[in-house]
């Protein structure tokens, strides 16, 4: 990896980035785009970004930025957050992609357990254990995030989400620099909800899960992605970006205010959907945080109902 130009930053960071240089040369960066590394692919810089591929180097992480004292973010498949236009100044911490894993044992003829490491991405997981007949898992072939991500969030779909078949997690804790194992009922885990920090790293994640016909499971799979297509928008977005309210969805209030394809500059209220936002090609992600802003203000004034953002918002103040 080429190390950017580290011109701009704090001495703090210049520091830490200097330590990393020092310790791992070719995996660590300064002023590094992580806007495009999001599936919106607007946005600015973390001031300093390291991809990391084992414990052993999230601890001397932990180290460094302890003795630093600099922000933090763990960025996973950047599908459901929003970097500003004047970046992130901290760290940013990202996954090498060869520590993707996913390992299955079978319990008895009902039950498997399925062990994913945190970056492995939903898609490809749903895929591979309905190839091998491992069911339950269908419902998150469509959103294009990670096992971590999915964690956090208690990522969800189509009468399903992650609680329901997750056992327990492996976590590292940076502030804390130590390991840890959470079973599923620790996590405090609601509706897009957990009790995951932003210094908390999924390492791995342990699903329990049933069988079914491979052919059968491909055939539900299938159908999920078609309706998903038919349904939501493609493009620059994050997927949903409001909470759903207790009795009714975003989507539709946003619709019924007659604020499909509003826009703010290079945003836009998707035609498809109320709760998507695209951003243009090129376009600033300040922009799409103006729409969010006034999107929630105009439906408290019209209905008195707050609306909660789902998107993870970075750099904004």
């Amino acid at each position: 990896m080429i190390k950017g130009d580290s011109a701009g930053l704090t001495s703090g960071l210049n520091e830490l980035y200097l330590a990393l240089r020092g310790l791992y040369p070719t995996r660590v960066t300064a002023n590094y785009n992580i806007g495009s590394k999001t599936t919106y692919r607007v946005g600015g810089d973390a001031a300093v970004a390291f991809f990391y591929e084992n414990i052993e180097e999230l601890e001397a992480v932990a180290e460094l930025t302890a003795e630093f004292e600099v922000p933090i973010f763990v960025l996973g498949a950047g599908s459901n957050v929003l970097i500003a236009d004047e970046g992130f100044k901290g760290l940013c911490l990202m996954a090498q992609d060869g520590s993707r894993k996913i390992d299955t044992f079978k319990v008895d003829q009902y039950i498997a357990e399925v062990t994913a490491s945190g970056s492995v991405m939903l898609p490809a997981m749903a895929r591979t254990l309905a190839a091998s007949g491992i069911a339950g898992f269908q419902w998150a072939v469509g959103i294009p995030g990670t096992i971590g991500g999915s964690i956090k969030t208690n990522a969800g779909g189509h009468g399903s989400e992650t609680s329901n078949s997750l056992v327990e997690v492996g976590v590292f804790d940076l502030s804390k620099r130590q390991a840890l194992v959470k079973a599923s009922g620790d996590l405090n885990l609601g509706y897009r909800t957990s009790n995951l920090t932003d210094t908390q790293v999924v390492l791995w994640a342990k699903h329990k899960l049933g069988y079914g016909e491979p052919e059968e499971l491909k055939s539900e799979i299938d159908a999920i992605v078609k309706w998903r297509r038919e349904n939501q928008p493609g493009g620059q977005n994050a997927g949903s970006i409001f909470v759903n309210p207790a009795d009714k969805s975003a989507g539709m209030i946003i619709e019924e205010l007659g604020l499909k394809q509003y826009r703010l500059g290079t945003a836009e209220v998707s035609y498809k959907h109320g709760n998507f936002i695209q951003a243009d090609k090129n376009g600033r992600a300040n922009d799409v945080f103006e729409l969010i802003c006034y999107l929630r203000e105009t439906v408290m004034k019209a209905t008195g109902i707050e609306l909660k953002t789902e998107l993870k918002l970075i750099g904004f103040s």
